[in-house]
């Protein structure tokens, strides 16, 4: 369920701003859209592992977060990045906001 070092690099490299960085808010949104992606695939085959949907929904609160700070700090950031995480070809780091855990198991 962890990410790899080559996953890793990769989601860096498509966020990254500059040449030398490697924790900017970006990134780090990046990264745990990745985590929050191999969560859910990991939940849609073990729909009763509940620390693993507690450790999602914590996830999704901190990318909350960090959404809604850079939103109200730097809009055009924010937009630039929504338009990376549509359209990224690293397909673990895409973010589809149908593609619901919650909406698909309560039924």
């Amino acid at each position: 369920m962890a990410l790899t070092k080559e996953e890793i690099e990769a989601i860096r490299d498509y966020f990254k701003i500059s040449e030398r960085d490697n924790s900017s808010t970006e990134i780090r949104i990046g990264l745990l859209s990745a985590r929050i992606n191999k969560l859910v695939a990991h939940l849609k085959e073990n729909p009763k592992d509940f620390m693993t949907e507690t450790s999602l929904d914590n996830l999704i609160k901190k990318r909350k977060k960090l959404c809604k700070r850079m939103r109200s700090s730097n809009k055009e950031r924010f937009n630039t990045l929504a338009e990376k995480i549509a359209s990224c070809p690293l397909e673990i780091a895409r973010f589809d906001s149908t593609n619901s855990f919650r909406q698909s198991n309560r039924q």
